[in-house]
């Protein structure tokens, strides 16, 4: 993805972002919460990276990474309804990794889709710039509601697996912990995102930081 095609779409990409972030604090305003992914299952995890993926840059280097996941939906729904699932990871730094129910293919990897069932691919949705171009994420289920595989492409390629997240405990049975997540100031050094998706995710994510905190603050 060129740098014009990037500065084109970063004007729309605001419009949505702000169209987004609006709605984010509305929901938070009627619910006196969060308005995306307002509950969650909060669990210890560790990411183990078995050789160095020099795509990736620091997300791809080689080691044990301690973590924390956190399992949730995107609108609050009741659980068995139809939702965008999400799982954010922090690492280290911090680097915050969202990703949300999507799909294997090349094109369903960058469409959010509701799902009945959380145990789903998720992907994160919009790339990000890298030195071998656009790169997206995806953690995929292993069977083990405790294990995923971490996996990247170049675009709409192949995936190919860097890693594996397991969580210390199910997250089935784990409670929320008051974490705010941030793609856009917690990125992975060296994946910067692309202006148009810091323009679509920047509004959404700062009005809702100032919501919450808003909501959070003792009267008076």
């Amino acid at each position: 993805m060129g740098q014009p095609l990037d500065r084109t779409l970063a004007i729309p990409a605001a419009v949505a972002g702000v169209t987004l972030g609006a709605l984010a604090v509305g929901m938070g305003l009627a619910r006196g919460a969060k308005g995306f992914h307002p509950r969650g299952r909060v669990v210890d995890a560790v990411l183990d990276v078995p050789a160095e993926v020099p795509a990736l840059s620091t997300l791809g280097r080689p080691g044990r990474h301690d973590a924390v996941a956190r399992f949730s939906d995107g609108a609050g729904l009741p659980r068995t309804w139809l939702d965008v699932r999400g799982l954010a990871v922090r690492l280290p730094g911090p680097v915050d990794l969202l990703l949300s129910s999507g799909g294997p293919g090349r094109v369903t990897r960058f469409v959010p889709l509701p799902r009945v069932r959380r145990w789903v691919v998720m992907t994160s949705l919009v790339p990000f710039r890298s030195d071998v171009g656009p790169v997206v994420l995806a953690a995929r289920p292993t069977g083990d509601r405790r294990t995923w595989e971490l996996a990247w492409a170049r675009g709409a390629g192949p995936w190919r697996p860097f890693g594996v997240l397991r969580c210390a405990a199910d997250p089935e049975t784990a409670a929320d912990r008051p974490l705010r997540f941030d793609p856009v100031l917690n990125g992975p050094v060296g994946l910067p995102p692309y202006r148009w998706a810091a323009q679509l995710r920047r509004f959404g994510y700062a009005w809702s930081r100032r919501h919450v905190r808003a909501v959070a603050a003792p009267p008076g």
